[in-house]
């Protein structure tokens, strides 16, 4: 979800790491990388609580990388988000002293670089690059394999299911490891990439519960996805079963009925929240008490209508 009464240029802080992330988000744009959503979060939290840094304070370098020297289990590891957006994610993912290229389309570039610019400065592991997912010269100018592939709220749209999914083929080495964030709106979106991604993956959901009550919601989830008969590397998915998609499909019938039942996710605007107490943001009026999840679902469309960005039903 997007930041309540989020005006162009707003900047939110954030904390991952024990370090502080600056964004500027912009949800008043064609473009949904330009705004903040709650999956973004979701992952973010994700990386700091599975790759935890260690410091090495025997190293005397420890004050001169991108993650101030620290070390985790991503150390030496070539990481990817796509459609990264505002670049929560990846910033996230540098943090673990990791090699990452962030990506989006061309038009999200410019906000992704000053985010990147602004969080980790100049660092040769840190790079931007445009990728249109199912557009394989993008996809090679990445420089695949790559150990783990990182994506928040990518699975929004019918059409871009396929590329989407061709696009993590393409990308993950075969021990590789994909964390994809979702938020379910579409019960035939959600089906389509389950079954898409289970053709070639294993797939495990994450149980959002270790990472606290805040985080838990019914539209929310994290997908693990590995190559089928691939040994991947990071051995906690072993803790987790995978998952059987047909029964996943039809589970998502009452998932459904939860999300909408459901209060809207609200993580980002809780960080804002946490972070900015005596903020300046003006206080919602009547034409504002509808919840943000539904201000911005109704400006797409409506679930079983077809808004810009794809079809909800």
């Amino acid at each position: 979800m997007t930041i309540l009464n989020a005006s162009p240029g707003q900047t939110v802080h954030l904390e991952c790491h024990g370090r502080g992330i600056s964004l500027t988000v912009n949800e008043h744009t064609d473009y949904t990388g330009t705004a903040l959503w709650d999956s973004a979060i979701i992952l973010a939290k994700c990386m700091e609580h599975f790759f935890p840094i260690e410091a090495s304070k025997s190293s005397p370098h420890h004050q001169q990388t991108h993650s101030g020297g620290n070390d985790t289990a991503l150390k030496g590891k070539r990481a990817i988000e796509l459609g990264a957006g505002t670049g929560l994610a990846g910033i996230a993912c540098a943090l673990c002293n990791c090699d990452v290229v962030l990506t989006d389309v061309q038009e999200v570039l410019p906000a992704l670089r000053a985010s990147v610019a602004r969080n980790l400065g100049k660092k040769d592991e840190i790079q931007v690059k445009e990728l249109k997912w199912g557009n394989d010269s993008h996809v090679q100018a990445t420089e695949p394999p790559f150990d783990l592939i990182l994506a928040a709220d990518c699975v929004f749209s019918m059409e871009l299911v396929e590329p989407f999914v061709g696009t993590i083929v393409q990308a993950m080495a075969p021990s590789g490891v994909a964390l994809i964030a979702v938020e379910i709106r579409s019960r035939s979106v959600s089906a389509e990439f389950i079954q898409q991604a289970s053709q070639f993956f294993d797939m495990r959901k994450i149980p959002l519960e270790v990472l606290g009550g805040a985080y838990l919601h019914p539209a929310l989830a994290v997908w693990c996805l590995t190559f089928s008969m691939e040994d991947p590397w990071w051995d906690v998915i072993r803790r987790w079963p995978v998952c059987n998609p047909q029964q996943q499909i039809k589970a998502l019938d009452n998932q459904m009925v939860e999300v909408v039942l459901a209060d809207p996710p609200r993580l980002v605007e809780t960080a804002q929240l946490k972070t900015h107490p005596h903020s300046d943001r003006r206080k919602a009026d009547e034409s504002d008490a509808k919840p943000t999840y539904l201000r911005k679902i109704s400006s797409w469309g409506t679930y079983g209508g077809t808004g810009k960005f794809g079809t909800f039903c």
